[in-house]
Formats: C-alpha cells, sequence, structure tokens
C-alpha cells in the first residue's frame, strides 16, 4: 500500500538583521551558474548656486552628481531565477487585472509571496 506523504511545517523567523528597505531600481544577470539580483536607490547630490548680492531670491539648485547605492546582492539559482521571475508576473498581472476591473488599487490583495 502506498505510504501517505509526509506533512512538512514551517516555522517562520527573521534573521536578526533583517530590515525593510525601499528600492526604485535593480540590475539582474542570468547566466549558467545561476542569477543574480542587486538592489540600489539614486540619490540625487543637489547642489546650490550662488546668490548675487542684493537679490531677493533664493540660490539656484541643480543637479550635477547622481550617487548610486547599492545595498544588497542576492545570488540563486537559475531555476529559483526562474520561479521567482513567473510567480512575481503572474502576481502583476492578478493586480492589473484587479485594477483594470475596477477594484481600487489599495483593496487589491496582496501575494503573500512565492514559495
Amino acid at each position: 500500500m502506498p505510504q501517505k506523504p509526509r506533512e512538512i511545517q514551517f516555522e517562520t523567523e527573521y534573521d536578526p538583521k533583517f530590515e525593510v528597505r525601499y528600492a526604485e531600481n535593480i540590475m539582474g544577470f542570468l547566466g549558467p551558474g545561476g542569477g543574480r539580483l542587486a538592489f540600489y536607490v539614486d540619490i540625487p547630490q543637489i547642489e546650490t548656486g550662488s546668490v548675487l548680492e542684493g537679490q531677493p531670491t533664493p540660490p539656484e539648485l541643480s543637479v550635477k552628481t547622481i550617487k548610486r547605492v547599492y545595498f544588497i546582492d542576492i545570488r540563486m539559482s537559475v531555476d529559483s531565477f526562474k520561479a521567482i521571475s513567473t510567480w512575481m508576473r503572474s502576481t502583476v498581472e492578478a493586480y492589473d487585472k484587479a485594477v483594470q476591473s475596477g477594484t481600487k488599487a489599495s483593496e487589491v490583495p496582496t501575494a503573500t509571496g512565492y514559495q
């Protein structure tokens, strides 16, 4: 008689160094050796111009440099990279479908995560 598959229980915990970070940008790579995702933020370096003496206007502000700050580089297998990509795509499609059907973006159910 076939054996019943064993049920595995998952326990969730956070690494003591766990933190939430905001990211607008990502660089990625996928090759035979695995996948790589590097998250970063671009921070404009704002400089002030000079004010002419006697002028009531504030100095001019300009961006001459953008500082790119990488804060995590994640490496994974090709299979994990593909699976996460598939999960992200299906999550985006479900979100877009809900919004297009009239659901407010703030009321769209959020995905719980790839497993």
